[in-house]
This record gives structure tokens, C-alpha cells and sequence, in this order.
């Protein structure tokens, strides 16, 4: 049930190219794609209640500083690993369950700058594909709601912090 789940999230949004989409809409809005900023991305890039403000002051809630490794479940396009990574010196893995969205937020990541503290992969938050231990935050922002088995995810979260980790988290 759940592999047939997945399949059917990435055949609805892996059937387009969210990558050249997101070009393309920013070139025709004015901006210059080979020199992007994280401002440029604005309207795209925080796309959940608070925007930009709410990653930065749940941040701040959770003490993210210089050198953690976060990992940024129901990543999305990227928006919140960017900021973290940016603004708080974080290192970030993203973690979805659309390979469409990976391969944009990969892109963003590079073409910004962040190719080296951010990094997206593929995958079920239900069955993480991280050892033991591996994190010092793990970080969701409206992922929740979308996850009908919390128990199995809270599970992963424990194990894939290090002991002493923090699971931050904003949901509605």
C-alpha cells in the first residue's frame, strides 16, 4: 500500500519538469537565472504558513547553529534546507518523497551557491535511508499533516538523531 502511495505522488508531480518550470517563470518575471539570489526565490521557495519568518524563528526555537547537520523531512523545493544552510551555517539534507522536487531543489542549491552544505534525496520518511544517529536536528515545517502513520515516522525521527538531538517542528 504504501509503495503503491508513493508511485502515485511521483507520477502526479513527476510528470513535469518543476526545474525548467521554475526557470522559466523566474526569467519571465525579470530575473537573471545564471545569477539568482534566495530573494529571487521568495514567492517559491518558503511556500508554507510564516514564509521565511517562521523557518527563521523556528530555528532560532530549536538553537540551530554553525556545523549542525539538519535533516529537513518533506523538503520540498528546498526553501527552508536553503535558509538554514544560509542564515544558520547548517549543513542540510533534504529528504522527499517526490524525486521531482529533489532534482529542483538540487538545482537551486547549486545555482545559489549552497551546492556543498545542501543536499536532497529521495525518500520515504517512513523508512529513512540514514544510519543510526546520523543528525543533530530533525526539521519538518507542514509535512505532518501529510503522514498518516506518526508513530512509524516519530520511530524514524528517534532513530535517526544523534543522542541529545532536537526534532523541530511547525505544523498546522
Amino acid at each position: 500500500m504504501v509503495q503503491r502511495y508513493v508511485e502515485s505522488i511521483n507520477r502526479h508531480y513527476g510528470g513535469t519538469d518543476i526545474s525548467a518550470r521554475i526557470l522559466a517563470a523566474l526569467q519571465e518575471a525579470g530575473k537573471d537565472v545564471n545569477a539568482l539570489t534566495r530573494d529571487d526565490l521568495a514567492a517559491i521557495d518558503e511556500f508554507h504558513s510564516g514564509g521565511r519568518e517562521a523557518t527563521r524563528r523556528l530555528a532560532q526555537l530549536a538553537g540551530l547553529s554553525n556545523g549542525m547537520h539538519v535533516l529537513d523531512v518533506g523538503s520540498g523545493v528546498g526553501g527552508p534546507a536553503r535558509t538554514l544552510a544560509a542564515e544558520f551555517g547548517c549543513r542540510v539534507t533534504g529528504l522527499d518523497l517526490t524525486e521531482e522536487f529533489c532534482r529542483a531543489a538540487t538545482m537551486l542549491a547549486e545555482r545559489l551557491g549552497l551546492g556543498d552544505r545542501v543536499t536532497f534525496r529521495y525518500g520515504n520518511a517512513l523508512d529513512m535511508p540514514f544510519d543510526t544517529g546520523t543528525f543533530d536536528v530533525v526539521w519538518t515545517q507542514n509535512t505532518l499533516m501529510n503522514i498518516q502513520d506518526k508513530s512509524r515516522l516519530f520511530k524514524e525521527v528517534y532513530r535517526v538523531l544523534r543522542p541529545g538531538g532536537y526534532f523541530a517542528l511547525q505544523s498546522i
